[in-house]
């Protein structure tokens, strides 16, 4: 199995803000503006966009606020815990959701969190 620098290399992943390496391989030509989206948004949005992302051994994803669904997909490497805290209106709630290698028997290969 290749390292974490591999990957790194091999895809040509940068620092991310808010921890770990990352590296934009999608982002759509059309976007909504922003005056037709949710007062949470703060600008205009692209249909869709996709990045690689990767966490080293020690490496954390700061804590943040997410408005918009996002799909992980998780290809390689020790399982990793995502930790949702989600207190609106609608819900309150605190959760830990584990995310393994597809190659790990029953286990999910993604997850899905939609707003």
């Amino acid at each position: 199995m290749n390292d974490a620098q591999y990957w790194i290399d091999r895809l040509d992943l940068e620092p991310h803000m808010e921890g770990g390496y990352f590296k934009e391989t999608y982002r759509s030509v059309e976007h909504i503006d922003k005056h037709a989206l949710p007062e949470r948004f703060s600008g205009d949005r692209s249909f869709c966009t996709a990045i690689y992302f990767l966490l080293q051994n020690n490496d954390f994803s700061a804590f943040h606020r997410i408005n918009q669904d996002e799909l992980w997909h998780f290809y390689i490497g020790d399982p990793l815990i995502i930790h949702q805290q989600r207190m609106d209106i609608r819900e309150r709630y605190t959760r830990r959701r584990h995310l393994f290698s597809w190659t790990t028997q029953n286990t999910h290969p993604y997850h899905r969190e939609a707003i």
